[in-house]
């Protein structure tokens, strides 16, 4: 009985220094590695950018149509999630109701806040942007005071502050790897207008714009 019991004990040490030195290359399965976490800002892939837009707009203020121009700048995330500031202003005065206020008065509106933007596809020569705007801004009211010859002087009258809200969607073209231009629409929504002759949907409005974006995508 000890006879077999030997040979059973010699073949087992004869074949585990075979087992243990077996490698990859000899025909056993290597060990897979350990998954890795995937974070937003730690990641290998990560890339940074950024770009400042300059655009130009037609939108509906007090039942007008007016143009708007403004810039926005910031943080581009691996190309497709824009972070960053902008703001706009009406290039063109509008007047308020003169009826109510019983003289004529020059009326001024610009906002500007948070920009949020969301770029899929991006590496297509033409793609898709959604954009968020959240911030504030103030609306005014000037009237003429003075005149003396040519030169008149001017005063402000009354001034209010305001929050917006802005969604928008636009069409891009990589002109360049560093140029892009787009057309895009969207609308306005302002609340806590607080104006005697100003009705507090008066600012709300849809517009059109045109965008011409500078930077590393």
């Amino acid at each position: 009985m000890l006879k077999p019991l030997g040979m059973t004990l010699a073949l087992m040490l004869l074949f585990f220094p075979a087992v243990r030195g077996q490698t990859p290359e000899s025909g056993a399965p290597a060990m897979a590695p350990a998954p890795q976490m995937e974070t937003l800002f730690e990641s290998t892939e990560l890339t940074h950018g950024g770009y400042a837009t300059f655009h130009s707009a037609l939108t509906w203020v007090n039942g007008d149509l007016k143009s708007l121009s403004g810039v926005r700048g910031g943080w581009l995330i691996n190309h497709t999630l824009f972070l960053g500031l902008g703001g706009q202003s009406v290039v063109t005065d509008f007047q308020g109701n003169t009826l109510a206020q019983n003289q004529q008065k020059t009326l001024g509106f610009g906002y500007g806040g948070l920009v949020v933007e969301w770029i899929p596809h991006w590496e297509r020569s033409w793609h898709s942007v959604f954009t968020l705007l959240l911030g504030s801004g103030g609306v005014s009211t000037t009237y003429q005071e003075t005149c003396s010859g040519n030169h008149c002087t001017y005063a402000l009258s009354e001034s209010d502050r305001v929050d917006v809200l802005e969604l928008s969607v636009r069409l891009d073209l990589n002109v360049l790897r560093s140029l892009r231009i787009g057309l895009g629409a969207g609308y306005r929504h302002v609340a806590g207008l607080s104006f005697p002759y100003l009705a507090p949907d008066s600012l709300n409005g849809g517009k059109v714009e045109m965008l011409l974006t500078l930077g590393k995508f």
